[in-house]
């Protein structure tokens, strides 16, 4: 049987609440997956098992300030990336392949500058390292999200008007409780302020999969080419009718152009 580990690590900080899924090869890679501003590790339940399925250990967390991963305080961006590291450190991870969605991809982009040593491989899907490419007032924004409607392509918008209501219905949820509104504030802040000018991926020598919606409005489908420029291995696929959410819009076929791109660089 798998193993399977759920469990928070406690540190001056707060909580970081993590789920490693682990197999009985001895030659198993590991896959980090790394969430977007205010989402849970629960979005990528599913994935944990496929991947699994394909002989990787698989570590799920949530970021700090959101879903089961609390501060105690307000903190910078830098934490992000200190939590993931530490993670690895106390699970005995001395390298990962890192699948990064949006917020969660400027946190591997500044890992992997300080760190590359760490990476077997990066997948960063709509994600920017530039402000230039951020088209929504994310940076700048005093509420915590945009109308739902902008995170999906208009095609996928009326065609699954339901996931726009569920999305819709969450965020309310979320912003209701007090503590939940103040750590996402918290995780808002530190984005905000994220140092991405501190971010260079010219030497990381790890190969990179670059993955954008050709219709994302909240970050530039330009960003993708912008980090294929940048990236000294790096390979881009774009999704025409996909917005920013590709978990969402077309998850079948990421998890398929990903498991290819891991399995032509084994």
């Amino acid at each position: 049987m798998p193993a399977t580990q759920l469990n928070l690590f406690h540190d001056p900080w707060g909580t970081l609440a993590y789920d490693l899924l682990t197999c009985q090869s001895q030659s198993a890679q590991t896959i980090t997956l790394i969430c977007g501003y205010s989402r849970s590790c629960r979005d990528f339940k599913l994935w944990q098992k496929k991947w699994h399925r394909l002989n990787y250990h698989v570590l799920l967390y949530d970021n700090r300030g959101s879903g089961a991963s609390q501060a105690n305080q307000p903190f910078d961006f830098h934490q992000h990336t200190r939590d993931l590291k530490y993670l690895w450190q106390q699970l005995g991870i001395k390298k990962s392949h890192v699948i990064a969605f949006s917020m969660g991809g400027v946190i591997a982009s500044l890992l992997a500058t300080k760190s590359p040593e760490l990476f077997h491989s990066l997948t960063l899907i709509s994600t920017a390292i530039d402000t230039r490419h951020f088209i929504s007032n994310i940076l700048t924004s005093k509420t915590l999200w945009h109308p739902v409607a902008s995170y999906v392509s208009q095609d996928f918008a009326n065609k699954q008007p339901s996931f726009l209501t569920a999305l819709q219905k969450n965020m309310d949820q979320l912003t209701q409780n007090p503590e939940i509104r103040q750590q996402l504030s918290w995780q808002q802040a530190a984005f905000q302020r994220a140092p991405f000018a501190e971010i260079n991926l010219n030497h990381l020598r790890a190969p990179a999969l670059v993955m954008h919606g050709q219709d994302d409005q909240i970050i530039s489908v330009d960003s993708a080419h912008h980090l294929c420029q940048i990236l000294p291995q790096a390979t881009m696929m774009t999704y025409p009718s996909c917005g920013h959410l590709l978990l969402a819009e077309c998850g079948s076929q990421l998890f398929a152009d990903i498991a290819y791109f891991l399995e032509s660089i084994k």
